[in-house]
Parts: structure tokens; C-alpha cells; sequence
């Protein structure tokens, strides 16, 4: 009878137990935070990765934009110089031409330089180097890049920090919420509070995590206009990488070309002879030059002479191949000219610089608000 008595006792209290088991199970489906706290914390990590990710575009936009803003200085100055050697050697050019004009093939290698220096100069060099300028001082994206990167580029670098830090804990306190309430579903532990004491604990946990959601995203919104400016203003200096190689494959020759011309005032000054048939005659160049005419029509009345222009032009011309053949292969690479590019100021203008500073009114949330909220959920076993 006593046997019986004790089986029956067992069978009771095993009876209340699994009851008891199966009450928690169910009851825990009342936790709000089990049921709605997860998909909260993903979307709240999600939003910290992408404000990491527009944080890094940003900076990559604005060290872009340094490096063009640089290379729109660097192309001003190359152009600034190259405007005025253009102009000086043009002007040596027409200069000699009138005192070479009698030796054609001289002559016409200097036009065609003067030609080649003065359309290269006004339709490719000169309109290009204002561009250039009203880039660099009129659009003011000189002091928008200082500011970006004096002011700005430490803030969103500070704000990537945040952002990694707390996509990282947010993950953490996830993964700790997603095993308690695994555990509370299996009934697999033994309770600290009731189910009611834990779903009101953590009743507010949801909403404090869109609430910080909501303000990372808005955030985020003024991230991505200030990127989609920057995005902007590098693409319409884009061009300026195009224009360095243009004008570092034209800066040799012309400098060739005006290292050339500079010497002809020193060649017009060294003595050449002049011989052929009976005639021979020692002249200064230019003196050549001004009597080429006279001594073909004193040679001509040699008689069996043939090729007179050829042969008086001879020693002059070979004299002049120190300028005339050096300019003739540098004039060459210069035939394409200067491509002169076309750049909307407004298109540089990326407006009001939104708030960014993370520590600001419209900058980051502090979760730490939340530990507490979740404590109860956290420690619910004992």
C-alpha cells in the first residue's frame, strides 16, 4: 500500500511538472521582445553597416577630390606658363620670318611654326587655362575641398568608428537575445522572474531600437547627399586627368620649339661661305639673307650654271637645320592641338554641407539605454 502511495506521489509530481514545463513554453510566446526585438536589432545593425560603408565612400569622394582639385592647380600653373612661352616664341617667329622669307624652305618651316603656335595657343591653350582658372578661384571648390578635408573628413571618420563599434555590440546583444529566448522556448532553465515580469521589463526594448533605427537613417540620409554631391563634382572634374596627359604630351615640344627659336639670333651672326662655280663669297647669315637675291642673278651669269637657287641656298640652309629640323619634328605631336574642356561651374556646387558631426542634434544615438531594458530577458535564467 505504502509502495503504491509512493508511485502515485512520483507520477503526481512528475504530472506537475511537465504541466508547469508546458505553461512556460507557452507563456513565453506573451515576451513582445522574443517575438519582435530580433528583426528590430537587424535592421538597427544593417543601418550601422551602411552608415560605415557611405562613411568610407565619403572619404574616398573627398581624398578624390583633393587629388583633383590639385591636379586642376598643377594644370592652371603648366598652362599659365605654356600660355606665355606660346606667345614670346610666337612673336620671335614672326619676328624672323620676314628676315628668312627669301630661303623658302626656311621660311616655311618658320610659318608653319608660327601658325602651329598661334592656333594652338588660342583655340586650345589660352581658352583651356581659363577654364582652369575659373575652376580653381570663381567655382570655390578650393575651400569646399579645405573644408571637407580640415572639417568634415574627421568627423565621418569618427563616425565610421561608431558605427563599426556598434554594429559590432548590437550583434553581441542579438546573438545573447536570440539564445535567451531559445532557452525559454525550450523551457530549458530555470526562471529568475516571471514571463510577465520579463515581457514588461523588455516591453519597450523594440521601440527603443527603431527609435535609434530612425535616427541612424536619417543620419544616413545626410550622408548620402553629401557623397551624391561629391560623386557629382568629382565626375565633372573627371576631365582633368584626360587634360594633364594632353598637356604633359605637348609640353616637350613646344619647349623644343622655343629652345630652337632662341637660337637664331646667334645663328644669324656666324659666317657663311657661299661658292659656287667661279663665285665665292663669305657673308654673315643674315647678311646671306638679305642678298640671296643678288647673288643668284651675279651666279646666273655664269655660263653652264645649273640649280642656282639650290646651290646658294645650300650652305644657308645647312646652317639653319639646327632650328629648322629639330622644330619640324616637334611641330609633329603638336598637329592635334589642345582639347578644350567643357565644365559647368555649377555642376562643382554640391550646396549646403549637411550636419555629420555624429556628437551633434542630428548626429548618432547612444544605445546604452537599452543594456538596461534588456537585462531582465538577459539574465532570465538562473
Amino acid at each position: 500500500m505504502k509502495k503504491l502511495k509512493k508511485i502515485t506521489t512520483k507520477a503526481l509530481t512528475v504530472s506537475a511538472l511537465s504541466l508547469m514545463l508546458v505553461s512556460q513554453s507557452n507563456a513565453q510566446t506573451s515576451i513582445e521582445a522574443c517575438q519582435t526585438l530580433p528583426k528590430a536589432m537587424e535592421s538597427n545593425i544593417s543601418s550601422w553597416k551602411n552608415i560605415s560603408a557611405k562613411g568610407n565612400s565619403i572619404i574616398d569622394q573627398i581624398d578624390k577630390l583633393a587629388s583633383n582639385v590639385n591636379g586642376i592647380l598643377k594644370i592652371e600653373a603648366d598652362l599659365k606658363r605654356m600660355d606665355k612661352q606660346l606667345g614670346d616664341a610666337k612673336k620671335l617667329f614672326d619676328t624672323f620670318v620676314p628676315i628668312v622669307t627669301p630661303v623658302s624652305s626656311v621660311k616655311n618651316v618658320f610659318k608653319l611654326a608660327s601658325d602651329t603656335f598661334g592656333n594652338i595657343r588660342t583655340k586650345g591653350v589660352s581658352p583651356a587655362k581659363d577654364t582652369a582658372t575659373k575652376i580653381a578661384t570663381q567655382s570655390g571648390i578650393r575651400e569646399l575641398q579645405k573644408q571637407l578635408d580640415q572639417n568634415v573628413k574627421p568627423k565621418i571618420q569618427t563616425t565610421i568608428d561608431i558605427a563599426n563599434k556598434n554594429a559590432a555590440e548590437v550583434t553581441a546583444k542579438l546573438n545573447s537575445v536570440n539564445s535567451s529566448c531559445k532557452k525559454l522556448a525550450a523551457a530549458s532553465c530555470m526562471l529568475n522572474q516571471s514571463f510577465e515580469q520579463i515581457s514588461n521589463a523588455t516591453k519597450a526594448a523594440s521601440s527603443l531600437v527603431n527609435k535609434a533605427t530612425s535616427a541612424q537613417n536619417f543620419y544616413l540620409g545626410n550622408e548620402s547627399r553629401l557623397n551624391d554631391g561629391l560623386v557629382k563634382a568629382n565626375n565633372a572634374l573627371a576631365f582633368s586627368g584626360d587634360l594633364s596627359k594632353q598637356i604633359g604630351d605637348i609640353k616637350k615640344p613646344i619647349s623644343d620649339i622655343a629652345g630652337s627659336v632662341n637660337k637664331v639670333g646667334s645663328l644669324l651672326d656666324k659666317k657663311i661661305t657661299i661658292k659656287v662655280a667661279s663665285f665665292k663669297k663669305s657673308f654673315k647669315l643674315k647678311d646671306a639673307f638679305k642678298k640671296v637675291g643678288k647673288i643668284v642673278k651675279d651666279i646666273k651669269k655664269i655660263p653652264g650654271v645649273k640649280n642656282v637657287e639650290k646651290q646658294v641656298n645650300k650652305p644657308i640652309e645647312a646652317v639653319m637645320n639646327e632650328v629648322t629640323k629639330p622644330i619640324s619634328t616637334a611641330l609633329k605631336p603638336l598637329k592635334k592641338g589642345l582639347k578644350v574642356p567643357s565644365v559647368s561651374l555649377s555642376s562643382l556646387d554640391v550646396g549646403k554641407l549637411p550636419d555629420v558631426n555624429p556628437d551633434g542634434p542630428n548626429g548618432l544615438p547612444n544605445l546604452a539605454s537599452l543594456d538596461p531594458v534588456l537585462r531582465s530577458l538577459m539574465n532570465a535564467c538562473k
